[in-house]
């Protein structure tokens, strides 16, 4: 099932489909930029997934303070902390509601989960031992966030 996901269109287009939306929600031009050698902390990761009984598909955006608060003031005028997190999870749930949408209308059905608080190391950790995987930096003037999208079969899921 893995090889399906990697050869769906879907999953070749993802980086493309991902600036397209985070434009939108953010309501600035995003672009893909160089990926950061480190990422800089506090970060704050909001994971969500796609699942069937055989795959599993998890999107972690990995954001750091000071960039998500700008987010919210932007979009709410607050740069309330729980504001702020709240926007980057229902952003991971938009991007993988999209990615499912993409996947499919390639005959490719999964279950969209609840985006839930990651961590850093754990997010790193599922990335690194996925067998399929991407990682794409995306920055606005407004935000630059990591967002990290693996693959995994059902009897990996939940490597740490």
């Amino acid at each position: 099932m893995i090889d399906a996901v990697a050869e769906s269109r879907a999953w070749q287009e993802a980086g493309a489909l991902f600036v397209r939306v985070l434009g939108e929600l953010v309501q600035a031009p995003f672009s893909v930029v160089p990926e950061r050698s480190a990422t800089r902390s506090p970060v704050f990761v909001a994971d969500v997934s796609l699942s069937r009984s055989d795959l599993e598909l998890t999107l972690s955006i990995v954001v750091e303070r000071t960039s998500m608060l700008r987010m919210a003031k932007r979009l709410t005028d607050s740069e309330e902390v729980e504001i702020a997190e709240s926007l980057v999870l229902e952003t991971a749930n938009v991007l993988m509601g999209n990615l499912r949408a993409s996947l499919a209308a390639e005959e490719l059905r999964l279950a969209l989960g609840l985006p839930e608080v990651g961590s850093p190391a754990r997010g790193r950790r599922r990335f690194d031992g996925a067998p399929l995987r991407a990682r794409l930096s995306v920055a606005s003037a407004i935000v630059e966030l990591d967002v990290w999208l693996c693959a995994t079969s059902a009897g990996a899921r939940r490597g740490g």
